[in-house]
């Protein structure tokens, strides 16, 4: 992997697949449990799961849009 010009401030999209909602593991929150991946998919061996609020998640499609600028 490439190093990256990452700064304390940036915006960053984090690639995970979302696995449940902390409501079902009965945590009364609006977050999402996420495993943290690999861009072909794989499970990040030894990453922290990543707990994210509903609001803070992008699809795919989200992200891109945000990524060019244009609507979704």
């Amino acid at each position: 992997m490439q190093p990256r010009e990452l700064k304390t401030g940036d915006i960053a999209f984090v690639r995970v697949r979302v696995m449940t909602h902390a409501r079902d593991v009965g945590v009364n929150s609006d977050h999402w449990i996420c495993q943290p991946v690999y861009q072909d998919g794989r499970d990040i061996q030894r990453a922290g799961v990543v707990w994210a609020h509903a609001d803070a998640l992008l699809t795919a499609a989200e992200a891109r849009a945000a990524v060019t600028g244009k609507k979704k």
